[in-house]
């Protein structure tokens, strides 16, 4: 079983937002295949943001919106903003409710679309603490870093426990770029049994 939980699409840029501009939002969700988005579910969690939220369907948005050109935008608490492994509050929660009681592996793909000047694309991934917090220390981060041409990066969280979560936060640096465009994948597979 392979379950695709969804492309985000991130587009920002000087002028580039109105109040019709509804492409500039982004969303997370498992690929509508059966029962796989009941069993992987992605859902806003930790930071309180009216740009992050659940449609009707079940799918997590983040509404970027209002991003700015030629900043740091956190969606997330980070202590660190040069530092996307310093993430210590979540934005999206990820839990395996598989049914078939096995592990799986949660793999984040970035990738600046754009020929951006200068702009970072951070995934942090977590795993939790005994109280379901980010924990400190494990923290895997997904980066793609454009300097004037397309970049890409990925990361991968591996062994999610049925009934555990990983949490996520997103980090973007675009101080050197009027204009950045990017995707963001995350997918969640079961591994293969062996016969």
């Amino acid at each position: 079983m392979a379950a695709s939980a969804g492309v985000l699409g991130l587009s920002f840029g000087s002028g580039a937002f109105t109040q019709t501009t509804a492409t500039r939002d982004f969303s997370i969700s498992v690929a509508n295949d059966g029962s796989d988005s009941a069993q992987l579910p992605i859902e806003p969690q930790g930071v309180n943001s009216d740009a992050v939220y659940q449609n009707g369907s079940g799918v997590l948005v983040i509404d970027a919106s209002g991003l700015p050109p030629q900043a740091v935008t956190t969606f997330g608490r980070f202590s660190d903003l040069s530092d996307a492994s310093s993430l210590n509050e979540e934005v999206f929660a990820i839990t395996n409710e598989n049914d078939t009681g096995e592990s799986v592996s949660v793999t984040v793909n970035v990738e600046i679309t754009s020929d951006a000047d200068d702009a970072t694309l951070n995934v942090a991934i977590a795993p939790t603490d005994d109280k379901g917090n980010v924990a400190g220390g494990g923290v895997t981060v997904a980066t793609a870093t454009a300097k004037g041409e397309k970049s890409s990066g990925s990361a991968t969280v591996r062994s999610v426990s049925v009934g555990d979560q990983v949490l996520g936060g997103i980090l973007i640096n675009s101080a050197g770029a009027e204009t950045v465009e990017a995707d963001i994948t995350i997918k969640a597979d079961q591994p293969v049994e062996e016969v």
